[in-house]
């Protein structure tokens, strides 16, 4: 089987850049091709948020549980995708995605990384004179600014 992954390339595409606001959902996607025929039928997706192999991007554990929606099984052997869809996203969710994928077990690959850029909006609540900016970064850090107006 070595042998035969050094006649196959697989090439992993993504976006270099995704814009998105707070509470909004954004699909990330990945796609890829393979320079051969190979009838494709087995396989599986993984994305990594920072570095390839580093925190993985779950639907079922940590923190992205309940907020990840993948391609299904048959868009990823038909359409070759293995995008991925945040929802509610927060600003920490901000950082760089790593997609990787492997073909029958027999080769894999990864994308160069897309950075989603999550924005939202300052908000600021004034009340007898005063006003309150929370603020977090993206190491969802808070920060609370006091002003007397």
């Amino acid at each position: 089987m070595k042998f035969l992954s050094l006649l196959l390339s697989l090439i992993v595409s993504q976006s270099r850049m995704v814009n998105a606001t707070v509470g909004d959902s954004v699909t990330l996607e990945c796609n890829y091709t393979i320079n051969s025929s190979i009838n494709i039928t087995l396989g599986w997706y993984k994305w990594y948020r920072h570095l390839l192999h580093g925190d993985e991007v779950s639907n079922t554990t940590g923190y992205y549980k309940g907020r990840v929606s993948m391609a299904s099984p048959s868009d990823f052997i038909e359409k070759a995708s293995a995008s991925i869809t945040l929802h509610n996203l927060n600003i920490s969710d901000t950082g760089m995605y790593v997609c990787e994928v492997n073909i029958n077990e027999i080769i894999s690959g990864h994308g160069n990384g897309t950075f989603l850029n999550v924005t939202g909006e300052t908000i600021g609540l004034f009340s007898e004179g005063i006003c309150h900016i929370d603020c977090k970064n993206s190491r969802n850090r808070q920060i609370v600014f006091h002003f007397v107006v």
